[in-house]
């Protein structure tokens, strides 16, 4: 069969194609994957114009979703592949196909899930927005021209999603937060007052001048001079300028052994954690 006998006899069978170049995976059409049909004249006169093209399908809901394990530069999938079936994740595929760079295509039921990739390990995925090359279409590679062959087909009651999501946490896990700065800890001025402002302008009412006069302390802590940005941040809360000045002051003169006036306790919320 010729390449347009093979692309009548997907569309045949309700499976939308379009052309690729020759040796190659980029469309020839215009519009790519969107221009996909079954329509037989439509593909037809595709391959008369291109008789050796390329025959692609695009992929996600209603077709497949195809995951995509990748062998080049020295570097393959497969470990990662062995991992994901190890995990009960490969369960549901319908076809099994052999790419020409060694790799594998496995098809899954279609979603909406988009593209993806995870790059360190090798492996792809094309979902909604994508497409895939079909067999028999060939490829030049470093070790000449190969094709897309069919090595597998399941029973398509067997068919199910592929779980992208818990492939990504299994394989790429996000990394932990880092820990909390604790709370007396010392580190710089610049870096600390950031959060003693965020700490001012959110107190509540009714501890606003509190969590002032403990910002000042710490900021005196941590070796700041100015501590305009903390009486801003508690005006910007609700204080009034002139109380929010003279608690300022307080917490300055208390470091210079100054008597002070009505020094409010230096006292965190419970809930603040810098």
């Amino acid at each position: 069969m010729t390449m347009g006998d093979e692309a009548a006899a997907f569309a045949a069978n309700g499976i939308p194609v379009f052309p690729c170049a020759p040796g190659a995976k980029h469309p020839l059409t215009e519009h790519g994957f969107e221009e996909a049909t079954i329509d037989l004249d439509q593909v037809k006169a595709w391959w008369r114009t291109w008789p050796t093209a390329n025959l692609a399908m695009p992929t996600g809901a209603p077709l497949w979703d195809v995951l995509d394990v990748d062998v080049k530069n020295g570097e393959s999938g497969y470990p990662a592949l062995r991992r994901l079936k190890q995990a009960g994740l490969l369960e549901g595929w319908s076809h099994a196909v052999r790419t020409p760079g060694g790799g594998l295509h496995l098809y899954f039921a279609g979603t909406a899930e988009g593209n993806h990739a995870l790059y360190r390990h090798k492996i792809d995925y094309r979902g909604a927005g994508g497409y895939v090359l079909l067999p028999p279409s060939i490829v030049d590679t470093a070790r000449g021209a190969r094709r897309y062959d069919t090595i597998e087909v399941r029973d398509p009651d067997r068919v199910r999603s592929f779980d992208w999501a818990a492939a990504r946490d299994l394989l790429q896990p996000a990394a932990p937060p880092p820990p909390p700065t604790p709370i007396h800890a010392h580190v710089s001025a610049d870096r600390r007052m950031p959060y003693l402002v965020d700490h001012v302008r959110n107190a509540p009412e009714g501890n606003r001048n509190n969590a002032l006069f403990w910002a000042a302390n710490r900021a005196l802590d941590n070796g700041s001079t100015d501590l305009g940005p903390l009486v801003a941040a508690a005006v910007e809360a609700g204080l009034d300028y002139r109380a929010a000045a003279a608690t300022a002051a307080s917490a300055q003169r208390s470091r210079s052994g100054s008597p002070s006036r009505a020094s409010p306790r230096a006292q965190p919320a419970a809930s603040v954690s810098i």
